[in-house]
């Protein structure tokens, strides 16, 4: 089946892959239906040693699982009877029955080996689990195995006091660093059975030969033709329906299409996506050149007043400050130096502003030489921290850099009240603009009220 080169399958590969399948899979349940022949005795001995070898393995797995699970109950519960049945079924010999019942050969030991070396840290992290709920419950060491009663537990774990340890004991055996050393076991184990039940399996093919082979294989293409003909029905509905529905979806809501299904599709998509690309792009130049101020990218009047309504709307009292902030004789500083400095001076004006207030507060430019900022959630008590950081903005200002003259701040402030208006807030700092002017300009007045 041909794949192009963005990993999509083209319709026509699909369509021809399909009838391929289909033909090779009845050619060859056509064979397997001609090759049948009969050796039952053969098969139904074979049969039963397999079964038996299945069983020890199973036998196996069981011991191994039956520790894990008693010794997680006894962490959890404590009962003492827990503890007795995995001390019980440690010592059973279970395991080593049913590694000897196999008869395993030397790389199938080997297996096994590393079961039992895992097995053996896991039962250590198991002792001092038990040892941990032991010593938390303060029990009688007397009548305890002498596995439990020779663990020794680190001094950090014994101050931890009973809960502590106790917790500690389920870190240890519902931890990660448990539960991945007991898969690395049944891994292990399940190789090892894996490796007998083959060798095992050995005999069933060598006593059943073309028969069970044959009338397995013969199943098995049964069973692959209808799994391949559901498999690919999946395919084609995966691949075409469900991806036109999805791009049909997102198409109405107005979101990108994915790149998946065949390749017809996925050329669709890109090619949608790129025009819609295209034009959020310009879509976003347009509202950021609509919202911000060319020259000093801060947010203009409209956005500002935008933003506010509904935070002094819906907060009331509690939503902040306004700062009305006006640059003192700015007009002098166009007429002395020319309009290009004075729009460097503008850009220092909101780049100190904005490195003077954070990042959840609003700084926006009025027009001219005058700026707005937004204090989010500042409380009348903070009023002095405002003509604080007005006095440090000035000095900041008033310091010459790159050639621009010094320059300096007259602000007035109000916070908001239960029911205003954006217009009510900016009526109030207005008047305290005026008064700092009258009073000389370069300052700051906040109405408390």
């Amino acid at each position: 089946m041909r794949i192009s080169k963005d990993g999509g399958i083209r319709v026509s590969s699909l369509c021809f892959f399909i009838v391929g399948i289909v033909l090779l899979v009845g050619g060859f349940i056509l064979y397997t239906g001609g090759c049948l022949s009969s050796c039952y005795d053969d098969f139904m001995r074979a049969e039963a040693d397999y079964r038996n070898c299945e069983e020890n393995a199973r036998q196996l797995q069981e011991a191994s699982d039956a520790l894990t699970a008693y010794v997680r109950q006894y962490a959890l519960s404590g009962d003492r009877k827990y503890l007795d049945a995995y001390f019980a079924e440690a010592s059973s010999g279970r395991r080593e029955q049913a590694q000897e019942n196999l008869h395993a050969t030397g790389e199938e030991a080997e297996i096994f080996a590393r079961a039992k070396n895992g097995s053996d840290l896991l039962m250590d992290m198991e002792y001092h689990a038990a040892k941990l709920v032991v010593t938390a419950q303060e029990a009688d060491l007397a009548d305890l195995p002498q596995e439990i009663q020779g663990y020794s537990l680190p001094e950090a774990e014994l101050a931890m006091g009973a809960d502590g340890m106790l917790r500690q004991a389920l870190v240890l055996v519902f931890g990660l660093d448990y539960q991945s050393l007991k898969d690395s076991i049944d891994a292990n184990i399940s190789d090892f059975s894996e490796a007998v039940l083959a060798r095992e399996s050995l005999k069933v093919q060598e006593t059943a030969q073309r028969l069970e082979r044959l009338i397995w294989m013969q199943r098995l293409g049964i069973i692959a033709v209808i799994v391949v003909i559901v498999l690919l029905g999946v395919l084609t509905y995966r691949q075409i329906a469900v991806t036109l529905q999805r791009h049909v979806k997102a198409i109405m809501e107005n979101a990108l299409l994915e790149e998946k299904g065949v390749y017809e599709l996925r050329y669709l998509a890109r090619t949608y996506n790129a025009m819609d690309k295209t034009r959020t792009e310009e879509e976003q130049r347009l509202r950021e050149k609509a919202e911000h101020d060319a020259l000093t990218e801060l947010v203009n009047r409209g956005t500002f007043e935008m933003l506010l309504k509904n935070k002094i709307e819906l907060k009331g009292r509690d939503a902040g400050a306004f700062l009305l902030v006006d640059v003192d004789i700015f007009k002098e500083i166009n007429d002395n130096y020319g309009h290009a400095v004075g729009d460097a001076v503008l850009k220092r004006v909101a780049e100190v502003l904005v490195d003077h207030f954070k990042d959840r507060d609003i700084i926006a430019r009025f027009g001219g030489d005058e700026f707005a900022v937004w204090l989010t959630n500042l409380d009348r008590e903070y009023g002095g921290f405002i003509e604080q950081r007005i006095d440090e903005i000035n000095q900041v200002l008033s310091r010459p850099q790159d050639d621009l003259p010094a320059v300096s701040l007259s602000v007035g402030g109000a916070f908001s009240r239960q029911g205003d208006s954006f217009q009510e807030v900016y009526k109030r700092a207005d008047e305290m603009l005026y008064a700092v002017k009258k009073n000389g300009r370069r300052g700051c007045m906040v109405n408390m009220e």
